[in-house]
């Protein structure tokens, strides 16, 4: 045998291996795929394609770590492919074909890129093999990226929906609509037609409007299909109000980045890197997502010259949930909207006054082309379109049944029905739904009784809903005729919960959710009918029920719109029903649903994961984890649900509760559950103090645990027991009944929750100033590097970054609506921003240039105060359209602290000069004075306006009478002096904050101390400045200690530190 002269390099062998391994893998997982491809060519394309791939890596080198990475990405190719498959005889949707189409350009593309690769000369490849490497990880990547851009099961699953339960206008109806929305995208006009485009300004955003039922969703599908055809759509977001993942804003434009990735291989290259930097994007404020995910990638896109101008189309803005009083997405837009560039937004909506407000903000007021519905359309057009839809659906009619009677339907039956509709296409649709209803068979007998009602045609200025409501009650009596009790409740139970469960479910789902309470329910033989109102959809995991349309929810809920008492839906009656089936569900939680075995793999290193749960955990266990807490904080709580929350609320089913979140995605929802849970049981007079102590573990357990907890399921149960402190009431119960080998600590373990909730880090400077928003779920913190950061409270997930000072901020506070922050800083400035945009709405420059130390809203909201630090105060009216400034002297030096009276008629003010003064602001004059020898550096005001309490750099704190300025009171327990003093809403408690790092509580009853916050046991932390602020919940307090950089800001929970200190000896 001839002698080898292949040379060897140090584990050469084993890393051939490892590469012949991870091939043999790759070709065993694209077999799967090729077999899934038998049913459809445009699959076996891909296959072809990526086993051609597979045939060229095999043969040149290639680290077994980036195919091992496509070899994963492949099989949950093969998964999506699974999921997605149509019913026999059925296609795929049209959206999913041109996506696998594409899929397989790319992939055809990727092979030829390597196949030249493989086809250069040996002495060519040898003498640049780190090139040769480099392009082959990079083919592969690429290929690892597009199979993940066609994998994004919330895209596919938006788009499925799309394709199945949507549809497009009927010819030759909306012309003079469409005309108009199309002439607005500056496209050529696909087809020739008489219809009449109203002027249409070229603005960046169109907003159609309209009532429930007038045809909107319709019309922005039909638009986004004609894009799509155009290949001019972007993106498009679907919003509905019964789907959990469609009605969340946090969703929209992280969906609309992940589709927009296909139109810019920069912009998807830039979204990646956020993606990878800001791994809590999902979490920000949608201002900040759409900053960071659309926005600065478009503007480097755009830069090069490489993104084309696209169509984005929102769809029924107003089914989001959003409890803001302007859409949280449309103040985004509106700050945005001039970087948005190549960008048009089409949005839909119903005329709600959130949404007519965030259209009237400034950047979006002169940059929107509004069309209504109800309006800009003539009624006998909205009339004419009306007629056709009937007589095109209806003859479709007459031919499916035979009908021999000549004309049917007549014209007037038809011109009836469009003038009963009210210019509503809902009532259409639903009429024709009526008429061809399956289990009667007769449409002329249907159509007769529709006709013949007694229904009055009413003017639709007057009542533009009552024709659509009468004649969802001639449906609803048709179906039931007579109801016996039996089937009432039956009817009542599974229409009420369609109504407001907050996931579509399929029957079966639904019917195991409801059974746990009730026996005897049978969803579809309920449903059946009522097929012309409520709709069984066809989707990639199964069949789900939905309404017709959310204008029938609105009706079955509203008792004035409603008005027989056999179908009107009592929500609160219906959420305790969905309640007491949630909590039974629970109990059938188990420990590793999912079969995955190994405790040490992170929840993305488990192989099908997806698959693993659908299988492991029924839909209807999913529902009950997901929403339980939704619907108890909704119910009228009785007995028996205070009786299912006790069997839950044990710390064997929270765990598994928290393993099956943690699964799902979903453990973020984890702390709103157990905190609205808390909320609802509080306030009942039954003894549930029990499960309110678990509630409180659990929650505590979560914002401890949460990183660890998100990212590998099985931490509920080995790392999570082992650390929680041995006197809480959840870790004795699991150690009383726990037989399992848990991990547990010799020593070092402590004895009780420490009263801060979480840790908040981002700043890299000393924090300087906190505050709460009015509703509790937000802070805002200022720091010495010169940026403002909005974090959640309960998750302690960074928000938004506001950038703008150019020194360092010493002063923050929140408007009393909560839509506004102000700063001061040493830049001089006031600055007020947009609390949901981060938007700087104004600056504010003082006399001469002093730094501001402090800033202070007054309670009606009318003014901003700011304490500078040559001892001026600044008052600037915020209620007028030229801000105006009003300037107070009478400190002799820098100014630390100010504060309004509830009545907002007074301002009392803390300086170094040792006073404390009360200023009557409309005469520009100091009224009172209580005067030390000392710096006073923080002041505060209890609710009632009756107390002031004034703290001072020798520790003191001293409590004075408003009227007169004269002390009543000397508060003694500080070492140092006091940074920041805050009273709780409802006045008994004072807080404060000092230089020793504690936080010290304060009955103001008696003055005694109740309770101390130690910081530097907790934390060892040095300072020289401290903040404090008491949320107004009185649950929270938040804190800041300045020692370090990425110093952070602490929420505390006052209740347990009251807790902790009553209970010491």
């Amino acid at each position: 045998m001839a002698p080898s002269f292949r040379s060897r390099s140090p584990g050469g062998e084993s890393k051939q291996t490892a590469k012949d391994l991870a091939v043999n893998t790759l070709l065993a997982t694209l077999r799967v795929t090729k077999e899934a491809s038998a049913a459809f060519p445009p699959l076996q394309s891909v296959a072809g394609g990526l086993l051609a791939v597979a045939d060229i890596v095999k043969k040149m080198t290639a680290n077994a770590d980036d195919i091992e990475t496509v070899t994963k990405y492949i099989n949950s190719l093969n998964e999506v492919l699974a999921a997605a498959k149509p019913p026999e005889g059925a296609a795929y949707p049209k959206s999913l074909q041109d996506r696998i189409e594409k899929l397989s350009r790319e992939i055809e593309s990727i092979s030829r890129d390597l196949q030249s690769l493989k086809s250069r000369r040996l002495f060519s490849r040898l003498i640049s093999s780190d090139e040769t490497s480099d392009k082959i990880q990079e083919c592969l990547r690429s290929l690892s990226w597009c199979i993940h851009n066609f994998n994004v099961p919330s895209s596919i699953a938006i788009e499925m929906a799309v394709d199945s339960s949507r549809v497009i206008c009927e010819k030759d109806t909306q012309l003079d609509t469409l005309a108009t929305i199309w002439s607005w995208t500056k496209r050529a006009p696909q087809d020739p037609s008489p219809a009449r485009a109203l002027d249409a300004k070229d603005s960046r955003v169109f907003w159609l409007s309209g009532l429930a039922g007038a045809g909107k969703s319709t019309i922005a599908q039909t638009i986004a299909k004609r894009c799509d055809d155009a290949q001019f759509l972007g993106a498009s977001f679907f919003c509905s109000r019964d789907s959990h993942e469609c009605s969340n804003i946090q969703l929209i434009f992280p969906t609309i980045a992940y589709q927009l990735y296909t139109r810019s291989t920069r912009f998807r290259n830039e979204v990646s890197k956020v993606l990878q930097e800001d791994q809590d994007i999902h979490e920000a404020s949608p201002s900040r997502q759409l900053q960071r995910l659309i926005v600065e990638p478009l503007r480097i896109a755009r830069e090069e010259g490489n993104f084309p101008e696209c169509a984005v189309v929102i769809d029924a803005l107003d089914e989001c949930r959003d409890d803001d009083a302007t859409s949280v997405v449309l103040r985004a837009l509106s700050h945005y909207v001039d970087a948005l560039g190549p960008l048009r937004f089409l949005i839909t909506s119903r005329p709600i006054p959130r949404v007519h407000g965030g259209f009237r903000l400034p950047g979006l007021v002169n940059n929107t082309k509004h069309l209504a519905l109800e309006t800009d359309i003539p009624a006998e057009t909205a009339r004419h379109d009306i007629e056709l839809f009937l007589r095109i659906q209806l003859e479709e009619v007459r031919q499916v049944y035979g009908v021999k009677t000549k004309p049917w339907p007549r014209p007037s039956n038809i011109s009836l029905l469009a003038e009963r509709s009210n210019t509503l296409f809902i009532f259409a649709a639903t009429a024709v739904k009526f008429v061809k209803d399956d289990r009667v068979c007769n449409p002329e007998r249907q159509l007769t009784r529709l006709l013949d009602s007694e229904q009055p045609i009413l003017d639709s200025a007057m009542s533009p809903h009552r024709s659509l409501d009468l004649l969802y009650l001639q449906v609803l009596q048709e179906a039931f005729p007579k109801l016996d009790g039996t089937l009432m409740a039956q009817f009542k139970l599974v229409l009420g919960s369609i109504v407001l469960i907050r996931d579509r479910l399929s029957p079966s789902a639904l019917e195991d959710l409801l059974n746990r309470q009730s026996n005897a329910v049978r969803v579809e033989s309920t449903l059946l009918p009522l097929r012309s109102l409520i709709t069984v959809l066809e989707r990639s995991e199964g069949e789900v029920i939905r309404l017709i349309h959310p204008s029938f929810h609105d009706f079955l809920v509203d008792r004035s719109r409603c008005t027989d008492v056999n179908f009107v839906v009592n929500p609160k009656l219906q959420h305790t029903v969905l309640a007491k089936c949630c909590l039974s569900a629970l109990k059938d939680l188990r420990r590793d649903m999912c079969a995955i075995g190994d405790t040490s793999k992170l929840n993305g290193e488990v192989s099908g994961l997806h698959k693993r749960i659908s299988r492991g955990i029924p839909a209807s266990l999913q529902y009950a984890c997901r929403h339980w807490a939704f619907h108890v904080s909704n119910a009228d709580i009785d007995d028996e649900t205070v009786q299912l929350l006790s069997s839950f609320c044990v710390p064997e089913f929270m765990l598994r509760w928290l393993e099956v979140l943690s699964l799902l995605g979903e453990l973020g929802g984890a702390i709103n559950a157990l905190h609205s849970a808390r909320l609802a049981l509080e306030v009942l007079p039954a003894p549930v103090s029990e499960i309110l102590v678990l509630l409180d573990d659990c929650g505590r357990l979560v914002r401890e645990f949460y990183p660890g907890l998100s990212a590998c399921a099985s931490q509920a149960y080995s790392g999570v027991i082992s650390f929680c402190p041995t006197e809480i009431r959840f870790w004795k119960l699991h150690m009383s009944s726990n037989t399992d080998d848990i991990p547990r600590l010799v020593s070092g373990m402590q004895q009780s929750w420490g009263p801060c909730l979480s840790i908040m880090e981002g700043h890299f400077d000393n924090v300087t100033s906190v505050a709460f928003s009015p509703t509790g779920d937000k802070v805002v913190s200022g720091s010495g590097d010169g940026t403002i950061r909005l974090w959640n409270v309960e998750t302690g997930s960074h928000l938004h970054t506001l950038y703008g000072h150019s020194q360092g901020v010493n002063a923050v506070a929140f408007s009393p609506n909560g839509q506004e922050i102000a700063s001061g800083s040493d830049d001089a400035t006031v600055k007020v921003w947009d609390s949901v945009t981060g938007a700087c709405l104004r600056t504010l420059t003082n006399h001469d240039q002093s730094w501001v130390e402090t800033v202070a809203y007054s309670p009606d909201g009318r003014w901003l105060a700011s304490g500078e630090h040559d001892g001026a105060i600044i008052l600037w009216r915020l209620d007028v359209e030229t801000t105006t400034q009003l300037v107070m002297y009478g400190h002799e030096s820098a100014m630390h602290a100010i504060t309004f009276t509830r009545s907002s008629s007074f301002i009392i003010s803390a300086s170094s000069d040792g006073r404390c003064q009360v200023w009557d602001h409309q005469q520009s004059l100091s009224i009172r004075s209580y005067g030390r020898g000392v710096p006073a550096t923080s002041v505060a005001i209890a609710g009632d306006d009756k107390t002031v309490a004034c703290g001072y750099v020798d520790a003191s704190i001293v409590l004075l009478d408003f009227t007169t300025l004269t002390c009543t009171r000397e508060l003694k327990g500080h070492h140092a002096g006091i940074g920041s003093l805050a009273f709780s809403p409802d006045n008994p408690i004072l807080a404060s904050a000092s230089w020793d790092h504690d936080i010290n509580l304060w009955s103001m009853e008696d003055g005694e101390q109740i309770g101390t916050l130690d910081l530097l046991i907790q934390f060892r932390l040095v300072s020289s400045y401290m903040a404090v602020e008491v949320s107004s919940s009185s649950t929270h307090e938040a804190s800041r200690d300045a020692p370090l950089p990425d110093s952070p800001t602490y929420p505390w929970a006052v209740r347990a530190a009251l807790s902790a200190s009553q209970a010491a000896p």
